[in-house]
């Protein structure tokens, strides 16, 4: 879901910079330069503004006067003054923070260069380089060509290859972006005008060295204050502590605001964040309600479906060795309640198998061996089994049910999937047309806001503007949203950093504040709001529902329910099997406190 550097060569002509990062590490090429027609005089210079304070017109570049001085390598670009032979340090040394531009034309890119992507970043009034090998693509008008000046998010992506541009979260990104270009821009930044945001979206499949590598780039080449996180649990953890926690000296920090639009885990919600990581979905501790509520209808639903009569029902957790599944095991474990229960260690009706590893981590399906976890699972032929995984449990429920020589009859248990299963194409292959294998499937997830007209406007919005995408991924587009509204609430602030948004964003998630919500048709209405409330802020609804966050840690609190795998029964002959989310929804707390499961359930009867 990513960091030092040798320093750059620049040459007065073209500044190419090339900036090498660790011991060995990926290139990546830097490549813009002024244009030759800003200047023929001084004078020329100093009304172009403060930018350009102490520059001289150098063969019709504003330069400062120490950087005319500088020669070119005399490999490959030779010197304006017919000199050559000499180094030239850094981009920040011709003129400090970069070479200084009023409009994008000052900072004209090389054609030959791997990543032309250059802006000029009118907060600093220097050129900049957007794109590079970690962060390869830039989502909206970074040239200016409409008029209104970019302000820069970074955005961690994943680009498949051959379609880099496909995935769910590139093009909700895309998508957010058009919103808010279609709305003419917001205002954020220093001065009054309106600005435009541009998100630079970066590879989030690298180890923690590009990504850091990437997050370094965001804020030291591009000043991005914000970069939403689409990484790894683990990875996330480490990145958000390399930028914004270093070890040794607070005021490195680079004071990064990062919008993660996945869940979050006890990791996480331990970090001292200082309001500089929130997170769209939930905690894995939010479900244990509803896991607690579903287990007697499993158990009723178990007992039927496989003739236990009043023996003790057997149930298996599958547990892999990563953060989030080791949560949902500690939060859920204990309000888990069948006859034979407890899930406890010692219990001769539980059992508890662990996996060496998680896709949740970043590891491929294939390296997670489950044979080990299948053997125990064959010997205690549960009754029920409760993934707190991700595809490598669908993995292990595959290879669990074929037969083999040795194990001729195979468990057929009922699954309680988790959040992590839902949506998984795995299982629905596996499924396939067997109607037994299906009415054994059920699963716990984070809740959505029942009818929300928020969740439906965007669902007809993405499936308007990406007719062929197989999924959506609304959590990436709330993500986005949250992360440009954060510019906003920061308030009209010169050097726009990741704690102006720490300090800007609990004014969006105010309870008490008049309920707005997010997509195009309410940008308006919002941007009017947050410049009017001052700091008593709104309550910004997304496609998940209203902003329930616990500020501190800056998790969201979003209650659990129940997802089946229906299949469609049209005159056409498809009946594949899909998911049916928020199927049961827990009922509010009665008076012994505990809760229950509230409406009618769709996928197969006696659940």
């Amino acid at each position: 879901m990513m960091r030092g550097s040798l320093r750059a060569r620049a040459a007065l002509a073209g500044l190419a910079c090339t900036s090498l990062w660790g011991a060995g590490g990926t290139g990546c090429s830097l490549l813009f330069h002024a244009t030759p027609d800003q200047c023929n005089t001084d004078a020329d210079c100093a009304v172009r503004g403060s930018g350009f304070a102490g520059s001289i017109c150098f063969s019709g570049t504003c330069i400062r006067p120490d950087a005319a001085a500088m020669r070119y390598d005399s490999g490959s670009h030779p010197s304006e003054a017919g000199e050559a032979g000499n180094d030239h340090d850094s981009a920040a040394d011709a003129q400090e923070g970069g070479v200084p531009c009023a409009t994008y034309m000052d900072c004209m890119p090389i054609s030959s260069a791997p990543h032309p992507e250059v802006a000029c970043d009118v907060d600093t009034q220097t050129c900049i380089q957007l794109t590079t090998d970690d962060c390869p693509f830039v989502i909206g008008d970074y040239k200016a060509t409409s008029g209104i000046n970019p302000i820069f998010v970074g955005a961690f992506a994943q680009f498949p290859s051959g379609q880099p541009l496909n995935d769910v979260s590139y093009l909700n990104y895309a998508l957010a972006q058009a919103d808010f270009r279609t709305a003419g821009g917001i205002p954020a930044g220093s001065g009054s005008a309106l600005r435009m945001p541009v998100f630079v979206a970066c590879n989030n499949q690298g180890d923690i060295t590009s990504i850091t590598r990437a997050l370094t780039h965001l804020t030291d080449d591009v000043h991005a204050p914000a970069v939403i996180a689409a990484l790894t649990s683990s990875v996330l953890r480490e990145a958000f502590s390399n930028v914004n926690l270093p070890a040794s000296n607070a005021a490195t920090s680079k004071k990064l605001f990062f919008m993660n639009p996945y869940g979050a885990d006890s990791t996480l919600t331990s970090l001292p964040t200082g309001g500089l990581l929130w997170h769209i979905l939930g905690q894995p501790s939010d479900l244990a309600a509803a896991y607690g509520a579903a287990f007697p209808r499993v158990e009723a639903y178990v007992r039927t479906l496989a003739g236990l009569g009043s023996n003790p029902m057997k149930v298996a957790t599958v547990t892999p060795n990563s953060t989030l599944p080791h949560d949902l095991n500690t939060a859920v474990n204990p309000v888990l309640a069948w006859t034979g229960g407890p899930a406890t260690a010692g219990n001769s009706n539980y059992l508890n198998v662990e996996l060496s590893a998680s896709v949740l981590d970043g590891v491929a399906v294939s390296a997670v061996d489950v044979s080990a976890a299948v053997a125990q699972l064959v010997s205690f032929h549960p009754d029920v089994v409760i993934s707190y995984g991700c595809d490598e449990v669908i993995n292990l429920i595959e290879t669990l049910e074929i037969p083999t020589a040795s194990n001729p009859a195979p468990p057929h248990p009922f699954y309680l999937l988790g959040p992590y299963n839902a949506g998984a194409s795995p299982m629905t292959t596996w499924i396939g047309s067997s109607e037994s294998k299906r009415t054994r499937v059920a699963g716990v997830n984070f809740a959505t806001t029942q009818n929300s007209p928020v969740l439906g406007a965007y669902q007809a919005h993405f499936s308007q503007t990406y007719p062929n995408a197989p999924n959506q991924g609304d959590n990436y587009y709330d993500a986005a949203y949250f992360a440009i509204y954060a510019l906003v609430a920061a308030g009209r602030v010169p050097n726009l950093t990741g704690d102006k948004l720490a300090n800007g964003m609990p004014n969006l998630v105010y309870s008490a504040g008049p309920p707005l919500n997010i997509g195009p048709s309410y940008i308006g209405g919002v941007l009017s709001a947050l410049s009017s409330l001052g700091t008593t802020g709104i309550a910004l609804t997304d496609t998940i529902g209203p902003p329930q966050f616990n500020n501190r840690t800056g998790a969201r609190i979003t209650p659990g329910d129940i997802y089946c795998i229906n299949r469609n029964q049209n005159d056409a002959g498809d009946h594949a099997p899909f998911y049916a989310y928020d199927a049961l929804r827990l009922a509010a707390a009665g008076d012994s406190g505990s809760q229950t499961l509230e409406g009618t359930f769709p996928c197969y009867a006696g659940f």
